[in-house]
């Protein structure tokens, strides 16, 4: 018999696994007993090594005004300079298929958290999913409640018991008067909450179909919006009635919900935010601060605020005080740092392009904009890094995002 060849010990195996990308991390651990051993045991220094355990990928939804219409089309983001991208991203296709469907009728609408929440048709058959585990869990139908619009939030879809994923799903719609109703749905219960609507009397949402997404930040979910009295003290009335003033925190599990004021050189019309993409919301790299993207009317320059307010407070702060600019990125000049430039059309000029926010990733600190006729990228917020993602938005797009190093104590060690 052959002598058995010598096994790489752990310390030489985890220095490998920290040179490849997440995909290629988990491969490794079905290679051996020993392999899997070493990557299971490794998974906290996996995970403190930066941009070797998250896994970021883009879902595409090509939709149309009141339709549903969608693309499967996705891409992962490329783990390193001189990777390609691929269409490797894994359709949400461990729902049940229907007796005479194909699972092309399963559609994202929402993704957090390694889960992604897709339909079949109109949203009226849901299920919340994880394309690399198989887990998926269907979701009742929405009773009162009837919208396009969810939120996926509080999700722990890896653990390795299946009846420990837990999630929820949050309907949002906004009534004609701009007033924001929400039901949640909670996967520990099984059903939906009751219908609310938090602060109705003073919060005024843009009614628009394509509004700026919400984040999640010290367990509430905030929204760009408006107050009413902002609209009766203004000298022009109704004519302010799409702009942007304020910040609403709205806290799912005791339904309250507190507003702050935006400082004035940051109030921006709605349909420059709907349309024009150039306010957002997102989180300071720790997660544990509000902050707003905003871009310049012309340029290619995007400012990163941050909230340094009392997060208690509503109208007591200062708002002129309490956001503070932390830093300011030239987007044009990262393209032609990174080589990007050749995509610009030659008849575009730099000055007729801008840029337009189209996603916040709180996982990676990963911003997803989209800079017409030159394509759609992503900007690392942390190292200012960016890649070139696809030739154009495809409509609404969704940030899938994992912790794959979650997914390791599901393994098992053989």
């Amino acid at each position: 018999m052959a002598p058995r060849l010598p096994s790489l010990t752990s310390d030489c195996l985890l220095h490998v696994f920290l040179s490849l990308d997440p995909v290629s991390i988990v491969r490794c651990a079905a290679v051996s007993r020993h392999w899997r051993r070493a990557v299971i045991d490794n998974a906290a220094e996996i995970r403190r090594h930066p941009g070797h355990h998250l896994l970021l990928g883009i879902y595409h939804r090509e939709m149309y005004p009141r339709e549903l219409a969608f693309s499967r089309r996705s891409s992962w983001l490329p783990p390193s300079a001189g990777r390609h991208w691929s269409d490797s991203l894994p359709a949400p296709s461990h729902v049940p298929v229907a007796e005479g469907m194909t699972p092309k009728l399963y559609s994202p609408l929402a993704c957090n958290g390694g889960l992604v929440l897709v339909c079949r048709g109109l949203p009226s058959e849901m299920f919340v999913c994880n394309p690399f585990t198989g887990f998926s869990a269907s979701i009742p139908r929405l009773g009162e409640l009837v919208t396009h619009e969810y939120l996926l939030h509080s999700c722990h879809g890896a653990e390795p018991n299946p009846s420990t994923n837990t999630f929820q799903v949050l309907a949002v719609k906004i009534e004609h008067n701009g007033i924001l109703v929400l039901q949640n749905y909670c996967s520990k219960s099984g059903t939906w909450g009751p219908v609310f609507r938090p602060n109705g009397s003073r919060l005024r949402m843009p009614y628009r179909d394509y509004r700026a997404a919400p984040v999640l930040c010290r367990g509430a979910i905030h929204w760009l919006c408006s107050d009413v009295s902002d609209y009766d003290s203004s000298p022009y009335g109704q004519s302010c009635f799409d702009k942007i003033t304020r910040i609403v925190a709205v806290d799912i599990s005791t339904g309250q919900a507190r507003m702050t004021r935006l400082p004035n050189h940051l109030l921006t019309r709605n349909n420059e935010v709907s349309t024009k993409k150039m306010l957002m919301l997102a989180t300071s790299s720790e997660g544990e601060r509000l902050s707003l993207l905003r871009t310049k009317k012309s340029g290619l320059e995007v400012s990163i605020w941050l909230y340094a307010g009392d997060h208690g407070g509503e109208d007591d702060d200062d708002a002129e005080k309490s956001w503070m600019l932390s830093r300011s990125v030239d987007i044009r000049k990262l393209i032609e740092d990174a080589g990007l430039a050749y995509f610009r059309p030659s008849c575009k000029d730099w000055a007729v392009l801008e840029t337009r926010l189209e996603w916040f990733c709180p996982r990676s600190n990963c911003l997803i904009i989209w800079v017409p006729f030159l394509g759609l990228f992503v900007l690392d917020l942390v190292s200012t890094e960016i890649q070139r993602a696809e030739g154009d938005s495809h409509g609404h797009i969704w940030p899938y995002e994992i912790d794959l190093t979650l997914s390791f104590s599901s393994m098992k060690p053989f």
